[in-house]
């Protein structure tokens, strides 16, 4: 009985935290482009390590699967945060209700057009920076393709017309067959030095966070596990991946060189047979290193990790990632890191890094394929599923001594949780 109480309880807490980052006092505003963590959560820990306080709309407002955001709340909150020193705003998610709706809702260009004015009048009204992202939609899902791109081409007109201090446009999980690259290249002509355009999706809003908290320039030097392989287009980004590394570099402020660099990113996309390859790699790397593991999508390598924990190198990451999309890893990590460099509370960098095992190597490479084994994927949203969930937690070991607390899987499926993590009792 405890466990069914303790399932409930569970959301109604995160209800009542939704409250409380909704009207508590803030410095960013920040309405993402759906209700998972990634979206919703890693954003806000990021701010955190600048001490900035971040507002953000209940996740029961948000888009959740085929459940539409609350539009009317969304602009109404919108006008509501007129205190915050910045707005982080996710424009698929105020003129459609959130990534999946904007891929299938069906809704006149206008219409979407009129939703988006309410982010123009909250700029008008307070002058202050508007930082805006809108997806190119993925294929074959997306019903509306040209409606979308009428709606994009006028959000660049509005950034050039000031309305936006930055607007990110990304492509979503370019596959084969996708027409999101080539409509991205239509888009070229009306780019300016505040657009910028890019694969991803889920990893804006963090770029965003990192490139209002942390605008300074700094040097990235990009090793890769397999160099020759770099230089073939990689499945979701649509294009050779050394291409989307220094795109979503320059898109939080990092240029590529070639040594000397303020930061080392080690891409692991792929190893030669010998097992040390990786070992041997990252043991000739020095210095300040955030590593991206794109081996396999949506999946960490564990041997990778080892690696680096058995080299002795996790004192020198300033972040990880091997959660999603090439592109979803590449932009988390490098924002985290750009964050990193600037100079954070080093009690809350670890708190980070840590939170970024347990989500990207311990539950996408461990606990997500046991949790599988033993339910249906339509069986994620059971009391049963969440009490596993707990059973096994304090079988998942992270470094720095922290422990995971208060999991459970927010979209009644497999592919994300959400849980949090502190230090451990002595």
């Amino acid at each position: 009985m405890w466990l069914v109480c303790y399932f409930w309880n569970m959301k109604r807490l995160l209800i009542s935290a939704a409250l409380l980052s909704s009207f508590a006092s803030a410095q960013i505003a920040l309405l993402p482009l759906d209700s998972r963590p990634v979206n919703r959560v890693y954003p806000v820990k990021l701010a955190s390590l600048k001490d900035k306080e971040t507002r953000v709309l209940p996740w029961y407002r948000l888009g959740r699967g085929q459940t539409s955001g609350d539009i009317e709340i969304m602009h109404e909150w919108i006008m509501q945060q007129t205190d915050a020193e910045v707005l982080i705003v996710s424009l698929d998610s105020v003129a459609y209700g959130g990534l999946v709706q904007s891929r299938g809702v069906d809704l006149p260009a206008e219409t979407a057009i009129e939703r988006l004015k309410v982010v123009r009048e909250w700029k008008e009204k307070t002058g202050k920076p508007v930082y805006a992202s809108i997806t190119i939609p993925r294929h074959p899902d997306a019903k509306f393709r040209e409606r979308n791109l009428t709606v994009i081409r006028e959000m660049m007109q509005w950034a050039k017309e000031g309305v936006f201090t930055d607007l990110r446009v990304t492509w979503d999980d370019a596959v084969t067959g996708s027409p999101a690259v080539k409509e991205a290249e239509s888009l070229k002509p009306l780019l300016a030095p505040n657009i910028r355009l890019y694969p991803g999706a889920d990893e804006v809003a963090s770029a965003l966070v990192a490139s209002y908290l942390s605008p300074e320039p700094r040097t990235l030097r990009v090793v890769f596990s397999d160099p020759a392989k770099a230089k073939e287009v990689i499945k979701y980004d649509g294009l050779p991946l050394i291409d989307s590394v220094k795109l979503h570099a320059g898109s939080v402020g990092f240029q590529v060189v070639e040594e000397n660099a303020d930061l080392t990113l080690f891409v692991f996309n792929g190893s030669k047979q010998d097992p040390r390859f990786t070992a041997i790699a990252l043991n000739r790397l020095s210095g300040p290193l955030s590593v991206v593991d794109i081996n396999r999508v949506n999946q960490g390598t564990v041997r990778l990790w080892k690696d680096l924990t058995t080299l002795k190198r996790t004192p020198d990451l300033m972040s990880l990632s091997g959660w999603g999309t090439p592109g979803n890893n590449l932009g988390t990590a490098l924002a985290h890191a750009k964050l990193a460099l600037s100079g954070v509370d080093p009690e809350k960098q670890q708190e980070t890094l840590a939170y970024e095992y347990a989500n990207d190597v311990l539950f996408s490479a461990l606990l997500r394929p046991d949790i599988r084994k033993h339910f249906q994927e339509n069986q994620m949203g059971s009391k049963e599923a969440w009490e596993y969930l707990q059973k096994v937690i304090p079988e998942l070991k992270l470094f720095s001594g922290y422990v995971i607390k208060g999991a459970g899987l927010p979209w009644d499926r497999s592919f994300e949780w959400e849980f949090d993590v502190e230090k451990a009792e002595p």
